[in-house]
C-alpha cells in the first residue's frame, strides 16, 4: 500500500465531522509508525534490556 493510500484509507475511516486538527494528528501518527517500522527493518533498534540499563545509568548520574 502506498503512503497516499494509507492516508486516504485512514481519513475515510474517520467520522465526517472530524476536525482538521484531529485528521492532522492521525496522519502524524501514521508517519511515526511508518518511521518506526522502517527503523526496525533497518535494524536501528535498541533492546528493552539496553534501554533499562541506559535509564538506570541516568538515574545514578543524577545522584552524584
Amino acid at each position: 500500500m502506498t503512503d497516499k493510500q494509507l492516508v486516504l484509507d485512514t481519513v475515510h475511516k474517520l467520522p465526517d465531522d472530524t476536525p482538521l486538527e484531529k485528521i492532522s494528528e492521525e496522519i502524524e501518527f501514521l508517519m511515526a509508525v511508518q518511521q518506526g517500522l522502517k527503523a526496525l527493518d533497518e535494524g536501528r533498534v535498541v533492546s528493552h534490556e539496553d534501554v533499562k540499563a541506559r535509564v538506570a545509568s541516568w538515574a545514578h548520574r543524577g545522584r552524584k
